[in-house]
């Protein structure tokens, strides 16, 4: 079973981001469960965001530590991605690889963080 799905979500600076993905594999006893979350854009560089392996969960961004984690029940088939404290350099294409055995489902998902606007604050008069 292979599906893939593509979407694009849009989010403030300092705002949390839950980016969607859901596979229907079970992980009875044998765990071979693989979940990865890749950074693909802007640069063209994968790097791994985080990833379930082996029973654990990898968080190889040490300078990021505790702004990314997965959002739901990952075992149980939300893999969604939560980031934290949006920065304007978490806008990138993420995506999210299950495999199970022969079984694999990849999504992929544009976040587009936009910077804080603000208005211009009309003066008040002071009692004349």
């Amino acid at each position: 079973m292979k599906t893939c799905a593509q979407t694009e979500m849009k989010r403030v600076v300092g705002d949390n981001a839950t980016l969607p993905c859901h596979h229907q594999f079970w992980v009875g006893d044998a765990p071979t469960l693989d979940i990865e979350w890749l950074l693909l854009k802007p640069t063209n560089r994968q790097r791994v965001v985080i990833t379930y392996f082996a029973g654990r969960v990898y968080d190889p961004n040490e300078a990021e530590h505790g702004r990314v984690a997965f959002a739901g029940e990952y075992l149980k088939g939300d893999a969604s991605l939560l980031i934290s404290d949006l920065s304007l350099t978490d806008s990138a294409e993420y995506s999210c690889k299950v495999k199970n055995g022969a079984q694999y489902h990849w999504s992929t998902i544009s976040l587009i963080v936009l910077g804080e606007w603000l208005l211009p604050v009309e003066p008040q008069n002071s009692g004349s």
